[in-house]
């Protein structure tokens, strides 16, 4: 349906779908490419049909044969460091039912005050959780994430701002 129905692309999907495509998304985790990934070995509900090989030829059917989400992955992670980030300023911020939390950094690795990493570990703690409106009842952790956010974004900020 990728090639032969475009009319099926939700109206993102195709951009989302190069970025993919590209390995802009960065270093490999875990036996894959961020975000081209195979399925794992038990207890998937992907096909063990949907591999790499399978998900490469999908790209470059897709957007041509000079696509190659290897090299892409390899040109983002010398430009902007891989698992090592090369930035200052940026909060990292994930959660622990997240599936998506793999494609980050890694927050116990996270040692530079310029690049703080805050996982926060509790249930319903998913993705983009810590964008949501905030709630009284939201899990302890995820307000802890949020606050420290706040925190950070202020000091930043503010040294801006002198």
């Amino acid at each position: 349906c990728l090639v032969n129905d475009p009319d099926r692309w939700q109206p993102t999907a195709r951009s989302w779908r190069w970025q993919k495509c590209q390995g802009g998304w960065g270093w490999e985790a875990e036996g894959g490419l961020a975000y081209l990934q195979n399925a794992p070995e038990e207890g998937s509900i992907r096909s063990a049909s949907v591999d790499m090989d399978a998900l490469v030829t999908q790209c470059k059917t897709v957007f041509g044969e000079s696509t190659d989400p290897e090299t892409g992955t390899e040109t983002m992670n010398k430009h902007f460091g891989g698992g090592k980030p090369h930035a200052k300023k940026v909060y990292y911020s994930n959660g622990s039912d997240d599936p998506w939390q793999r494609a980050s950094i890694d927050p116990t690795m996270s040692d530079d005050p310029e690049q703080p990493a805050f996982l926060a570990e509790c249930d319903l703690c998913g993705h983009c959780g810590d964008l949501h409106s905030p709630s009284d009842s939201d899990p302890e952790n995820l307000q802890k994430q949020r606050a420290e956010f706040v925190q950070y974004l202020t000091e930043w900020l503010s040294t801006e701002q002198q």
